[in-house]
C-alpha cells in the first residue's frame, strides 16, 4: 500500500510541476502557508535546533496521526512562529565558505538586512576589520 501511495504522490507532484501553479496571481492561502511552514520546518530543522528553538513548533503529540498534526497546526496557525522559522532559516542559509557579503548573491541581501537591524554592532565589526587591514 505504501508503495502505491508513493507512486500516486509522485505522479501528483509531477503533474502539478507541469502546470502553471507557480505563476498564480493570488497570494498564498492559509493551506499553502501551512504546507510551506511544515515543509520548511521538516526539511531544514535538525535535531539540535529543534530542541533549542522549535520544541513546540508543530505541537506534536506522538499519539496524533500525520493528518491530525497538520489539522491541528492549521487550526492553531499563527504567523509569529512561522516568522521565527523564516528568521532562523535566513541566518542559516548563508554561504560561509570562500564567499562573503561583497561577492555572493545569497550573502549580500542577508548582510544588508542584518546591518540595518544591528547597525551599531556590524559597524563596530567593520571598523575592527578595517583597522586590521590597514595594519597589514
Amino acid at each position: 500500500m505504501a508503495r502505491k501511495d508513493n507512486h500516486q504522490f509522485n505522479e501528483v507532484v509531477q503533474m502539478i510541476r507541469k502546470t502553471d501553479y507557480i505563476h498564480r496571481k493570488e497570494s498564498l492561502n492559509r493551506d499553502e502557508t501551512v504546507a510551506l511552514a511544515i515543509s520548511l520546518f521538516k526539511n531544514n530543522i535538525g535535531w539540535e535546533d529543534l530542541r533549542e528553538h522549535f520544541r513546540r513548533f508543530l505541537g506534536m503529540d506522538s499519539s496524533l496521526s500525520k493528518e491530525e498534526i497538520v489539522a491541528s497546526f492549521k487550526e492553531n496557525f499563527k504567523k509569529k512562529p512561522s516568522h521565527k522559522l523564516l528568521w532562523f532559516l535566513l541566518t542559516r542559509q548563508v554561504d560561509l565558505g570562500e564567499s562573503n557579503h561583497t561577492k555572493n548573491l545569497t550573502n549580500r541581501p542577508f548582510y544588508v538586512v542584518m546591518h540595518s537591524i544591528y547597525k551599531d554592532t556590524t559597524s563596530t565589526i567593520e571598523q575592527a576589520y578595517s583597522k586590521k587591514c590597514q595594519k597589514q
